[in-house]
């Protein structure tokens, strides 16, 4: 599956300056890992997330927001949101914190895929989704300690 991951910010940054070469990071994680990750009714996978700054305000808090499927194209679209307020502005703890919010946004995502590729009668191998997260769980938790 073609993985895209967007990154905005936006504002004055709460977090700690680490989090910005961490979460370049992790994009190429990510992209890598979903790479080998095969599922007839999505062969794009776009998402978007909004951290810090003034761009998290236009959320209601930490979470996914509009997912999308398009059906024609195979193509799912999702934003996640995670909120300015939960940063301290210590790298340890807001790496951490973002490591686990990023696994527990992924973890939800998928159970709105699953239910999303349902109507369409597709089926989603949510275990090998999950595994695929689990490996980028422990990729991060690896590179946090070289930033």
């Amino acid at each position: 599956m073609e993985f895209a991951l967007n990154i905005i910010y936006g504002g004055e940054l709460n977090a700690s300056k680490a989090l910005s070469p961490f979460v370049r990071n992790m994009r190429k994680i990510i992209k890598d890992t979903f790479t080998s990750f095969e599922n007839d009714g999505v062969v794009f996978f776009k998402l978007t997330l909004l951290f810090d700054g003034d761009i998290s305000s236009y959320y209601n808090g930490t979470g996914v927001y509009q997912p999308r499927y398009y059906s024609a194209k195979k193509e799912y679209r999702v934003s996640f949101c995670i909120d300015r307020t939960q940063w301290t502005g210590d790298k340890e703890k807001d790496l951490n914190y973002f490591i686990f919010i990023i696994t527990k946004l992924m973890n939800k995502n998928g159970i709105l895929i699953l239910n999303k590729l349902a109507k369409y009668e597709y089926t989603f191998d949510i275990n090998s989704y999950n595994h695929c997260i689990d490996i980028c769980r422990e990729k991060m938790n690896h590179i946090k300690n070289e930033i």
